[in-house]
């Protein structure tokens, strides 16, 4: 009847008749909008493929329904008693539920999954409220909850061979392949590694370098989950050139062998590895003599040089030659060696050491020669390179 009526209507009496209708009654601007899932669903509990979310509804309001797609993989056997649960967000990073900062404006449970090992695919679809208009929801994210579940059973023992992508590190090597492959019980924490890589180390290594792979779990694509534990495979022969590592070791985690994802090369040296710095080069430096300006004593065939590391203030002073004295000595005169920075005319003397020598014999006779043969150790205010020449003088 209703159609007949209408049918005999004229448009504008038709319009007329909708806009008349109560909103209970007019249509909905409804639609389907897919949500992003920002990360892969990695959980303790089951890992979560090929996820499509789709909301459903009107975007000012609150209720909507929600139509999920996820393969579910079980990481120890589900009871049965597991759901899947989404969370809806109005702000997304790239955690997952447990660890994210935004607030969830909206949770629903869907059905149970079911129990066993195999990994299953869920269609369903669900109704829920959320706390802000479904127009303001950004993104979903999937996890598995259990409220009854308790510890999930032990996984039935599993002989399993897993290859682990090897990620980049900043070890000082130079990978032209590598091989890491995981062999032992899937649900064991020990189990055994095998290494196979050409290795060119980057810098010179000293012998005590050992090489060691580090375990991650939780891996997303390029990126290092969390460490699980590392392995030492063996010693890295010294020098630079490239090698062949093939090596099996036993290798411990704290996550099961199926919960590894990934490894990273590392080089550790209980002892320091850094080569010794060479000693520094002893040198000799010969000075120019300036004249010391006195008139009871002369020197003939006088040297002197300075020797010791060029940058050290420390060094050894060396002195050979004849004091000649003009008068008597009473054996309380003591030549002293004045070292300088500069000895030139335009220079500025600037005394930075003096050394003393032993005392002149007592009564020796005027100018006969008395022999100046010493070395002694000196320390002065600069080092050693920047003094130029000296000048022997008698206190």
């Amino acid at each position: 009847m209703w159609n007949s009526i209408t049918a005999r209507l004229s448009p504008a009496a038709l319009a007329l008749l909708v806009t008349g209708m109560p909103a209970w009654a007019q249509p909905q601007d409804t639609g389907i909008r897919s949500l992003p899932v920002p990360v892969p669903v990695d959980d303790a509990m089951a890992k979560m493929t090929d996820v499509a979310v789709h909301l459903v509804g009107a975007p000012a309001a609150t209720k909507f329904g929600l139509s999920v797609r996820a393969t579910i993989t079980p990481k120890a056997g589900f009871t049965g008693k597991e759901r899947p649960v989404v969370y809806l967000y109005a702000s997304c990073d790239n955690e997952p539920p447990a660890r994210t900062s935004g607030v969830p404006v909206a949770v629903v449970a869907l059905g149970a999954v079911d129990a066993g090992e195999a990994a299953q695919t869920v269609i369903t679809t669900a109704t829920g409220e959320a706390l802000l208009p479904s127009a303001s929801i950004a993104c979903a994210k999937l996890a598995v909850a259990c409220k009854d579940c308790g510890e999930p059973p032990p996984p039935r023992p599993t002989n399993v061979e897993l290859t682990l992508p090897v990620q980049d590190s900043k070890a000082p090597l130079m990978i032209d392949h590598a091989a890491v492959t995981l062999a032992g019980e899937s649900g064991s924490k020990s189990f055994k590694l095998s290494f196979d890589g050409l290795l060119t180390p980057t810098k010179e290594l000293t012998g005590k370098e050992k090489l060691v792979v580090d375990l991650y779990a939780a891996c997303n694509g390029a990126n290092l989950g969390f460490f699980a534990g590392a392995v030492e495979v063996g010693d890295m022969a010294a020098g630079k050139s490239a090698r062949q590592v093939k090596k099996t070791a036993d290798a411990t985690s704290i996550v099961p062998l199926s919960r590894v994802g990934c490894a990273k090369l590392d080089v550790t040296c209980a002892a320091p590895c850094e080569p010794p710095k060479p000693p520094a080069e002893a040198g000799i430096h010969r000075l120019a003599l300036a004249d010391p300006g006195i008139r009871d004593f002369k020197f003939d065939g006088l040297s002197l040089a300075l020797v010791g590391e060029p940058t050290s203030k420390d060094f050894g002073v060396a002195v050979d030659g004849e004091a000649m004295p003009g008068v008597r000595l009473t054996g309380d005169e003591k030549p002293v060696i004045r070292l300088y920075t500069g000895c030139g005319s335009g220079d500025r003397k600037t005394n930075v050491a003096t050394v003393g020598l032993t005392n002149l014999p007592k009564d020796s006779a005027v100018d006969k020669p008395v022999k100046l043969t010493a070395t002694i150790e000196a320390k002065a205010f600069v080092p050693m390179q920047d003094i130029n020449c000296a000048a022997l003088d008698v206190q």
